[in-house]
């Protein structure tokens, strides 16, 4: 049998295989680290280089108490902004808009009015702001108050009248804002009436406020009043002449019987229009037979005009000097007449009914001395209505005031009342 006989390898050929591989291993050794390195010199140099980012949206907040007391006007006040930062790649890829604040402190103002204030912003570490949108906002700070401010009306019209009264339907108004345009702001309201000829007048309009001082309108969109508009009546006021008359009120004379004359013949006053020409005249009223009664009286013109009806509305428009009369009345002179219980009838007596006039009735008269001297007694009759008979629980009668007639036009009854005591039957 035949051998089969192994030839061995030769030993170079060995070696170089091996050495052929480690020299592989060491070339992609090296391979890989120069790649790692050009990468970290990529990365180096990538992040290592600053750059910028806007960040978005970022809300202004207001901050700060002031030692003033000033506040900020504008309570509804929002504002946002853009902000941009500079830094790494890096950097800026682990912040968001969230992560600054941006602000405005009035703590420092100390003028009242408009303010430019600058918007501060707050960033994150590391980073660093370059820009904002809106650098500044101006705002209106001041003290801010509620005051209670009268409410001035002032007139425009034409007419022979003038106003006498005026009734507002707000006399003062509450008004909030700021401190430095109140402190010296009034209210008021400008009516323009046109041609008035009735003796009323109506209006209506906006309050306004202005400087007391310069007269100057006050406007801001920062004060608020209760109440916007004022209605306002008037009453119209005017002169009028009235002539004098004398009235006497005893009741034995009248005006024409008598000679008299006033130091005036009329009076001019001044009132409310439709007042005034309701009137004809001033009435002066004397009882002629007082004892009080002169030759030339006086009478205070605000006496005289109450007498006649008329309130502290009307005032004369002269001096303050009295009116003046002069009268010659008639001398006189009373008696005492006794009308018997014959003379003395109860009238409305139900048919029913009887009656006793338990006494005659002794009346005073007044007149002209001969008039009264010769006075006729039995032409004086009383009269007593029924109906109005009171009942005496102690005696059992009756009191009735009785009506006198004397019968003669040139004396008259002067006194009273005269009551009869009567008995009454049948009741």
């Amino acid at each position: 049998m035949a051998k089969t006989v192994k030839t061995p390898a030769k030993a170079g050929t060995r070696m170089q295989r091996f050495a052929d591989s480690r020299a592989a291993k060491i070339l992609l050794l090296i391979a890989s680290l120069f790649g790692a390195f050009l990468l970290w010199i990529y990365a180096i140099g990538y992040d290592s280089e600053a750059t910028t980012q806007v960040f978005t949206g970022i809300p202004v907040e207001l901050t700060g108490t002031n030692t003033g007391g000033y506040t900020v006007a504008e309570a509804d006040f929002t504002l946002s902004i853009d902000v941009t930062a500079s830094g790494t790649r890096s950097e800026l890829s682990n912040v968001t808009s969230a992560d600054f604040r941006a602000y405005v402190d009035i703590s420092n103002v100390s003028s009242a009015g408009y303010n430019t204030l600058p918007i501060q912003v707050v960033e994150p570490n590391a980073l660093n702001v370059t820009h904002l949108s809106t650098a500044n906002v101006t705002l209106y700070i001041d003290k801010f108050t509620t005051k209670r401010i009268p409410v001035v009306v002032e007139q425009v019209y034409q007419s022979s009248y003038t106003i006498g009264e005026t009734v507002q339907s707000v006399n003062q108004v509450s008004v909030y804002g700021p401190e430095t345009l109140l402190d010296n702001a009034e209210a008021y309201v400008l009516l323009n009436l046109g041609t008035v000829t009735d003796t009323t007048a109506t209006g209506s309009e906006t309050i306004h406020l202005r400087d007391a001082t310069t007269k100057s309108a006050i406007s801001s969109p920062y004060i608020t009043m209760e109440v916007q508009t004022v209605s306002v009546s008037y009453v119209m006021y005017t002169s009028r002449t009235l002539p004098l008359r004398l009235n006497l009120t005893g009741g034995m004379l009248t005006a024409e019987d008598i000679q008299y004359a006033f130091g005036s013949s009329s009076l001019t006053l001044y009132g409310p229009a439709a007042l005034l020409r309701s009137l004809e005249s001033l009435t002066v009223s004397v009882d002629e037979t007082s004892s009080d009664v002169k030759s030339e009286m006086t009478f205070d013109k605000q006496e005289l005009l109450a007498a006649n009806g008329l309130d502290a509305r009307v005032t004369p428009e002269e001096p303050d000097n009295p009116v003046t009369l002069t009268l010659n009345i008639p001398a006189t002179r009373t008696a005492d007449v006794k009308v018997p219980a014959s003379h003395i009838t109860v009238v409305n007596l139900p048919t029913h009914v009887s009656i006793s006039v338990q006494s005659s009735l002794t009346v005073r008269i007044l007149g002209e001395p001969a008039a009264v001297k010769g006075y006729d007694s039995s032409r004086m009759t009383a009269k007593i209505d029924y109906y109005s008979l009171e009942l005496q629980p102690s005696s059992g009668l009756y009191l009735g005031t009785a009506t006198v007639e004397t019968g003669d036009s040139s004396v008259c009854v002067y006194g009273g009342p005269y009551t009869v005591v009567v008995s009454v039957s049948g009741s």
